[in-house]
């Protein structure tokens, strides 16, 4: 079985609006590398909170974690 997931934040950076156009593309995985133009790693643990209480209520789950972490300028 394939999961279809997708970096949600290339929507929009409203997780709210995020969600809405996933459920109407029948995703229900999210890569999640920000909410609020703020990277993952720079969210407050309130924010985080507030995301997963989001992904619960509306039956996501997240795929993978986008972040920065190991990115190395290629020259």
């Amino acid at each position: 079985m394939f999961r279809l997931s997708a970096f949600a934040d290339e929507i929009s950076p409203d997780p709210r609006e995020q969600v809405d156009v996933l459920k109407q593309c029948r995703i229900r995985f999210i890569e999640f590398r920000s909410i609020y133009k703020t990277n993952v790693l720079m969210l407050s643990d309130e924010q985080i909170k507030e995301f997963k209480i989001l992904l619960d209520g509306e039956g996501f789950s997240l795929s993978a974690i986008g972040s920065p972490v190991g990115k190395v300028a290629i020259d």
